[in-house]
């Protein structure tokens, strides 16, 4: 496995691997678009909860809950995720 993608905490960096058929350049794309597009979080969440506007909070958070399933964040995701 790559140097450095085996001590991220939550981070199913094989699994992700696996997923880019192993290619670490690939899965290192992938791991820095999710970074871009939510190394900030999601501050549109808390204006739609303000708002209350449900439908674009739901959309949101469905984004960010499949998104975060690409970089093989699977083990963190079903650690969160209530049942």
């Amino acid at each position: 496995m790559a140097a450095g993608l085996a001590g991220i905490p939550g981070l199913d960096a094989e699994g992700g691997l696996r997923l880019c058929s192993g290619r670490v350049e690939i899965y290192r794309q992938v791991l820095r678009r999710f970074a871009d597009l939510y190394g900030a979080g999601m501050p549109e969440l808390d204006a739609f909860l303000v708002d209350g506007r449900v439908p674009p909070l739901h959309a949101a958070a469905h984004s960010l809950r499949g998104g975060r399933r690409a970089p093989g964040g699977c083990a963190a995701s079903a650690a969160r995720t209530p049942r």
